[in-house]
C-alpha cells in the first residue's frame, strides 16, 4: 500500500517545478504525508495526499483550495509561524492524481516546518502558548470574515447529528447500550441547542483549525507551532477550544485554566463562554469517538471502549444535566 502512495506522490510532484526530488514517507493517518527533500530550491516540503484512514468523506479540491488560501493570509497577516502553502505550476494550492482505477485525489504542498511533536503531556507554559495561538487564529478570523457559500466542512448542528447516528449505527448494543445512548442523545439536545443560540456572526464563527492536539503542535525554542491545517473548516470558536481541551482534558483543571489564560491574553472571552466550552468538549469527544467508530481496529481496542465510556460519564451526562465538570 506505501508503494502505491509513493508513485501517486511523485504523480503529484509532477505538477511542481521542483527539480529532483526525495521521498520520505511519514504516515498514514487523516491523509497520507511525505517529507520532500529539494535539493535544487535548497527547501523542504510536506506534501499531503487527502486520502484518511477509514470512512467518511475527505475534503474536497475546492474545499482545500480555499482552506490553503485563508492559511496563506494568516502567514500573512499574523505572527503564527504556520506551514506556508504552495502553488503549483498552474498557480493553485490544489493538485490532483489519479489512481489506478482513475479514483481522483487532492493533494497539497507546504513549506516544511521544524520542531517535534510533543513527549508527553503540556506543561502550563505551553498550555498558555496553545490557548494564545488559537486566540490569535480566532481574531485573524474574526478581523476578516470570508464571504458566505464558500465549500468547507462545517461543524454545525447538522454534522454534530450526523456523529450522533454514526455512533448508534456503528456500534452494536452491548458496546453502547440503550441506556448510555440515551444520554448522548439528551447531551446532543443540549449542545444544539446553545449552537443555536450563539449564531453565526464573525465574532463567534469563523475558520478554525479544528483539531489542534499532541500530534498538531510543534515545539520549536520555545515557540508552539501548529501544523496540519487541512480544507477550510468553519465552526464556532469555543469548537475549536473545545476540540483542543478533550484532548488535553485528563491533565487537569489547571492546565485547563493555563489555557484559557493564555485565550484571554490575546483576545476577551466573557465569563459565560466558559460553561458553553464545557458543551463542545462533548461534541469534540462524539467526533473524535464517531470516526474512530468507522474502523475495526480502533472498535476492538481497549482504548476505545475506555474513551466511550468516558464520553458517556464524564461529557455527555453533565450536559446533559448542566453540571459543571471542566474547569472546578
Amino acid at each position: 500500500m506505501i508503494q502505491q502512495y509513493v508513485e501517486l506522490a511523485e504523480q503529484a510532484l509532477r505538477h511542481y517545478a521542483l527539480g529532483a526530488t526525495q521521498l520520505t514517507f511519514i504516515q498514514h493517518n487523516a491523509g497520507v504525508v511525505f517529507r520532500v527533500a529539494a535539493p535544487a530550491m535548497r527547501q523542504t516540503y510536506l506534501l499531503k495526499l487527502h486520502a484518511r484512514v477509514g470512512e467518511g468523506s475527505n475534503p474536497s479540491a475546492a474545499q482545500l483550495e480555499v482552506g490553503m488560501d485563508w492559511l496563506a493570509s494568516v502567514e500573512r497577516e499574523t505572527d503564527l509561524v504556520v506551514q506556508m502553502p504552495v502553488v503549483n505550476t498552474s498557480g493553485h494550492f490544489v493538485s490532483q492524481v489519479h489512481t489506478s482505477d482513475a479514483t481522483p485525489i487532492s493533494c497539497t504542498m507546504q513549506h516544511w516546518l521544524e520542531g517535534t511533536l510533543p513527549n508527553g503531556d503540556f506543561t502550563a507554559g505551553q498550555a498558555m502558548q496553545i490557548g494564545a495561538v488559537m486566540a490569535k487564529l480566532h481574531a485573524h478570523s474574526q478581523q476578516h470574515p470570508l464571504a458566505h457559500g464558500l465549500p468547507a466542512m462545517c461543524h454545525d448542528a447538522s454534522a454534530l447529528a450526523e456523529h450522533v447516528h454514526t455512533l448508534r449505527m456503528a456500534l452494536d448494543h452491548e458496546l453502547l447500550p440503550a441506556t448510555s445512548f440515551a444520554v448522548i442523545a439528551a447531551a446532543h439536545q443540549q449542545i444544539t441547542t446553545l449552537m443555536t443560540s450563539l449564531g453565526t456572526a464573525p465574532a463567534v464563527w469563523g475558520p478554525v483549525h479544528g483539531d489542534l492536539h499532541y500530534d498538531n503542535l510543534l515545539l520549536y525554542d520555545a515557540q508552539v507551532r501548529p501544523i496540519d491545517f487541512t480544507g477550510l473548516r468553519l465552526a464556532h470558536y469555543l469548537y475549536d477550544i473545545g476540540v483542543t481541551i478533550y484532548h488535553i482534558y485528563h491533565q487537569g483543571p489547571d492546565i485547563h485554566h493555563a489555557l484559557m489564560n493564555g485565550y484571554r491574553q490575546i483576545r476577551a472571552l466573557p465569563v459565560g463562554d466558559l460553561r458553553a466550552i464545557e458543551a463542545f468538549v462533548a461534541y469534540a469527544a462524539i467526533d473524535n469517538l464517531a470516526w474512530n467508530s468507522t474502523i475495526p481496529a480502533q472498535v476492538a481496542s481497549a482504548l476505545f471502549r475506555r474513551n466511550l465510556q468516558q464520553l458517556v460519564e464524564q461529557f455527555c451526562a453533565p450536559v446533559a444535566e448542566n453540571r459543571p465538570f471542566l474547569f472546578s
